[in-house]
């Protein structure tokens, strides 16, 4: 204990002042009706405000995982129970008119009785997961559009794409990533992928039998990382940390827990200077009550820096089931289950800086009570910019390459880190532009939908294609990137090449663009080892040109697609 201290004090070593926060989170029990609260809170815990209480019934009651920012000033969020169906509801909170609203009734239809999950933002529509329900009862893949109020059914998860999903997906590189919990090919779980232009989910990987996914997802680069509460060795199954890489669909067990080292029952971690920071539910240094703890993703080495005694010390907390969230100047923030001087559970922080346990604010009852699987979020965090990506494109030109993106968002500051490559594996950043820096759109407080255009006029010799992306960070300190632009150096008088899905499930979609007089495009696509899986002749016409390859035969892997001179990798599901 006292050598992984002292490695977190050398890691954050800067001097621990601060920055006040105001946090929303929400409770499962308690308030007017004891069925669950809305609030806000400081981030030294002073200033509580009890926002909304649920009434229960069709109002919707025990509210589950995080609030989400919308494009406006609504947080939205789910319950797992209420509704016209008992199944739960899609609600919003708007922070500036203090207004609740319920949005949608969750049932057998859409999916239900939601596993800790939240609300994720894609493209003009929010995602969820439903844990039952669905045309086979496995649950779904659910989306909600708040411009037309709509709520659809998007997949029905079946016995091979499994069962029971948990968590909130994740977006990254324009596809959602998911974990059920059981199903499969082992009845372990699956590694779920859901591509909204062919609009499939694919099955990339089966856990081991009984490995049972149960957490959401977090990424560090291109590497998904998550939790199981029951994996880990045949003896102990008091749950385990795993990675998976979807570039090789590689998978790692990380770490296995046992209820002196490490804890019991993991959460959801959260990613923080290349640390996995996370919670278990029991277990740990003092057998009962939980643990904070990291995992180092590289050594695969497990650190526990705090754990809760709730027999000796139940004033203290004990006993989280959600992940913590992290601020920019290294405070560790989340709440308990139990404990507290009503038992009702507890909001704490963690300075990483100096090592020191702070609890907050007890949940008496009237405040909320017993926060299980509820998750902090820290919608105003300096740099931390809740943004979305509506369009990212690029130009070969006489003055460089021209980069213009079109992005909303819903405050001003934080901003776009630009990245180039290559070879489209390896990216390195370029520049970083201000996300106050639009040509126009955003309103006088820095919100709304912002323009903005980059030239990259750097010199790249023996160079045939280069490729951009925009890095961003959301609220919950989630990486996620934007579709990948390539564009296209040779001679040819400015015509370009793009992959438009560099993940491909079933179909590639390829754009060409011209500028010389009709002519044909020689599309080759090769495995790494050189051998030829598909060859076409395209006609090829002045302008933009789209086109659609059938990938279905290739088997999973990484390929090349090589045509107008120019190579573009793209990994097959």
């Amino acid at each position: 204990m006292r050598k992984t201290l002292m490695a977190l004090a050398l890691l954050f070593s800067s001097a621990a002042l601060h920055a006040q926060l105001k946090l929303y989170g929400m409770t499962a029990g308690g308030g007017d009706s004891s069925v669950g609260v809305i609030f806000s809170v400081n981030s030294d815990g002073s200033n509580y405000q009890l926002l909304y209480s649920f009434k229960g019934g069709t109002d919707g009651n025990n509210p589950t995982g995080a609030l989400t920012p919308g494009l406006d000033t609504k947080l939205y969020g789910l319950t797992t129970a209420g509704g016209d169906s008992n199944g739960g509801i899609i609600f919003s909170y708007d922070t500036s008119a203090h207004v609740y609203k319920k949005l949608a009734d969750l049932g057998t239809a859409s999916g239900f009785d939601i596993g800790g999950g939240s609300l994720v933002w894609f493209k003009d529509r929010f995602y969820g997961l439903g844990t039952w329900g669905g045309a086979n009862g496995n649950g779904t893949l659910f989306s909600y559009n708040p411009s037309t109020g709509i709520l659809t059914d998007v997949f029905d998860l079946t016995t091979a794409t499994g069962a029971q999903p948990y968590g909130r997906v994740t977006v990254l590189h324009g596809l959602l990533y998911f974990a059920a919990h059981s199903g499969g090919a082992n009845s372990g779980g699956v590694m779920d992928v859901y591509d909204p232009v062919a609009g499939t989910v694919t099955n990339l990987f089966d856990f081991p039998a009984s490995y049972g996914p149960s957490s959401n997802l977090t990424t560090i680069n291109d590497t998904l990382y998550g939790a199981s509460g029951s994996g880990g060795s045949a003896y102990y199954k008091a749950g385990s940390a795993f990675s998976f890489y979807p570039g090789t669909a590689t998978f790692k067990d990380l770490f296995d827990y046992t209820i002196f080292y490490g804890g019991v029952n993991p959460t959801a971690m959260a990613a923080f200077h290349g640390l996995l920071f996370g919670m278990t539910t029991n277990g740990g240094a003092n057998q009962n009550g939980g643990t904070i703890g990291y995992i180092n993703p590289i050594t695969q080495g497990q650190s526990q820096i705090y754990s809760w005694d709730y027999n000796h010390n139940p004033a203290a907390g004990g006993f989280p089931f959600a992940p913590p969230v992290i601020t920019n100047d290294a405070l560790l923030l989340g709440m308990t289950a139990n404990g507290g001087v009503s038992d009702g559970g507890v909001i704490f922080s963690y300075d990483l800086h100096s090592n020191t346990y702070t609890k907050l604010l007890d949940f008496t009852g009237s405040n909320g009570s017993n926060p299980g699987t509820n998750i902090l979020l820290i919608p105003g965090q300096a740099q931390i910019l809740p943004v979305r990506i509506v369009r990212f494109t690029g130009l070969l030109t006489e003055a460089g390459r021209v980069l213009n993106w079109t992005a909303t968002q819903t405050a001003a500051g934080g901003w776009f880190e630009l990245e180039r490559s290559t070879d489209d594996v390896n990216f390195e950043g370029i520049d970083s532009v201000a996300a106050d820096n639009s040509t126009g759109g955003l309103t006088s407080a820095g919100a709304g939908t912002g323009s903005y255009a980059y030239t990259d006029d750097a010199p790249l010799p023996g160079v045939n294609v280069a490729y951009y992306r925009l890095k961003m960070t959301d609220v919950t300190q989630v990486e996620s990137y934007s579709n990948v632009v390539a564009i296209g150096l040779g001679n040819e008088g400015g015509d370009s090449l793009r992959l438009i899905n560099t993940a491909v499930t079933g179909t590639a979609f390829l754009q060409y663009r011209s500028v010389g007089t009709s002519s044909t495009l020689n599309v080759r696509v090769v495995g790494m080892n050189g051998g030829l899986w598909i060859q076409q002749e395209l006609p090829v016409s002045a302008g933009v040109n789209s086109y659609s390859i059938d990938a279905t035969a290739l088997p999973k892997g990484m390929y090349v697609l090589q045509a107008a001179g120019r190579s573009i990798k793209f990994v097959k599901f």
